[in-house]
């Protein structure tokens, strides 16, 4: 693996909307793992969508163990024709579990009102504590779907794709530089 050939590997979804460049804060956090937090509180519940791993030895134990319990959970439902197995196969959940449980990793938490999880869409109270101007990187999630997603990207005008679909929108369209 990537870390096992003493890689750091940094895990991001493209359906995140970044307003500033996260590399310094990312690579400048200590820890074995460096995550935010999907719930907005620093400690709580991995963002399995936006983690550094550092090649440690408690890294790699719990990246390990992470893909062993998760092809285990997953194993029921290979061959079926199903689009949905609800939090049984989330990842998220098992790496916060493997997280708690390993006594030799390091995690270091990212500012939870730099590195925001999709709640701020959902929730006006949650979005005016986390105040756009000082967000890095907001997460599309906490939404089910991708035409959910997408929906929700226009709306905030945090999608850079042309109505065709066959080009990039000027940056200055999009929320991005707004």
């Amino acid at each position: 693996s990537l870390l096992e050939d003493n890689s750091t590997v940094w895990i991001t979804e493209s359906d995140a909307m970044w307003f500033q460049d996260p590399t310094a804060e990312v690579v400048g956090t200590s820890g074995d793992i460096v995550v935010a937090s999907d719930l907005g509180t620093i400690g709580s519940m991995p963002e399995g969508g936006f983690i550094l791993l550092r090649p440690t030895a408690a890294t790699i134990a719990v990246w390990k163990r992470l893909i062993i319990e998760l092809d285990a959970r997953l194993q029921p439902f290979k061959g079926r024709d199903t689009d949905d197995i609800g939090d049984h196969g989330s990842d998220q959940l098992i790496l916060e579990k493997i997280m708690q449980q390993s006594s030799q990793l390091e995690v270091g938490w990212l500012h939870p009102h730099k590195f925001v999880p999709g709640i701020w869409y959902k929730d006006e109270e949650f979005r005016q504590s986390h105040k756009k101007n000082f967000i890095f990187v907001l997460q599309n999630n906490w939404i089910v779907g991708n035409e959910g997603k997408v929906e929700r990207a226009k709306k905030w005008n945090h999608w850079f794709l042309s109505e065709a679909g066959d080009e990039c929108l000027p940056i200055s369209d999009t929320a991005a530089v707004k």
